[in-house]
């Protein structure tokens, strides 16, 4: 009898969209990518958009804290995560004010404003999503102003309560060597965590790489 394609789940970051995690799907896996922007009114309806179980899931940035919300309200959804430069940890008070502060800057911006002011941050390193797109003939999809005031106001700090220790003989954490942040967020992970060459965007510079943890698990 033919052996069962895993499959696996994908779920891109902030201002992404699910093209841009077609590179990384894997040739003889049964691979879907979620695009966000159409579940953050309702992330639970991934759930049954997507059915489960999935064997793998792969969630960067802001698609891993949604990937520790869905394994939050369904345990059994997905065997094998794997965490990206993602916040999993709760903020704190201090950490919450700064965010504020930074989302109220965020929401004075018009749209051309606000892509020039966020791609040029210190924290992607200089890494170009555009140029990533270009690369492998991708949609450039960019959001709406209205998306990304959405995103800001809703889900910029919001925490799932994902118990990281019922994950911690199943999950993997990936980060970029040079991405401070999240190379602390890592420390704090009770699972296995690997680092890469670069910063927070590091994986779209090095998918066969991300695809070989792919395979491992």
């Amino acid at each position: 009898m033919p052996t069962e394609k895993k499959r696996v789940l994908y779920l891109h970051g902030f201002l992404g969209n699910s093209e841009d995690m077609k590179p990384f799907f894997i040739e003889g896996f049964e691979c879907h990518s979620v695009n966000l922007k159409n579940y953050m009114k309702n992330k639970s309806d991934i759930l049954k958009a997507f059915k489960g179980p999935y064997d793998l899931a792969l969630g960067y940035s802001y698609g891993g804290r949604v990937l520790g919300k869905l394994i939050e309200e369904s345990p059994d959804y997905v065997a094998n995560p794997i965490f990206i430069s993602t916040r999993l940890s709760s903020y704190t008070e201090q950490e919450l004010k700064e965010r504020e502060v930074f989302k109220n800057k965020l929401l004075n911006f018009s749209l051309n404003e606000f892509y020039d002011y966020w791609e040029n941050l210190s924290l992607f390193d200089g890494h170009s999503m555009d140029e990533y797109r270009k690369k492998h003939n991708l949609p450039d999809a960019k959001w709406s102003l209205e998306d990304i005031h959405y995103y800001l106001k809703n889900e910029f700090t919001f925490e799932n309560q994902v118990d990281c220790e019922k994950l911690k003989d199943r999950a993997l954490y990936l980060y970029g060597e040079s991405d401070s942040k999240y190379k602390n967020e890592a420390k704090k992970m009770p699972f296995v965590s690997k680092a890469f060459k670069g910063g927070h965007r590091f994986l779209f510079d090095q998918i066969d790489a991300v695809k070989n943890e792919l395979k491992a698990d």
